[in-house]
């Protein structure tokens, strides 16, 4: 480790956490709430969207397994993807297949 990483190490150890990293901190933990609550929400209305378009229970299991599934293929795929055609690229095509969608 060169000399001026432990100072700067050292530094913000020292220094007390300034408003913008408690904002930080606040922004990652409502993105963390919200993209858990999606998740949970879907477990919640189940039973009501399953009586209104009148479906079966092992229907409505299937077809709430493919939003796990999609989720499953996009984690494992989208990471080489950015990783060769860069993150900000593989964001806007993913945002416009949403959009699409």
């Amino acid at each position: 480790m060169s000399p001026d990483q432990n100072s700067l190490e050292q530094q913000l150890d020292a220094a007390p956490i300034s408003p913008l990293q408690w904002l930080v901190l606040a922004i990652c933990f409502g993105i963390n709430l919200l993209d858990g609550f999606d998740i949970q929400a879907i477990a919640y209305a189940a039973p009501e969207i399953r009586t209104a378009w009148g479906i079966e229970a092992a229907a409505l299991g299937i077809i709430l397994s493919a939003g796990f599934v999609g989720m499953a293929v996009g984690a494992l795929t989208m990471g080489p993807v950015s990783d060769r055609i860069g993150r900000k690229p593989t964001i806007l095509i993913c945002m416009a297949l949403i959009g699409l969608s």
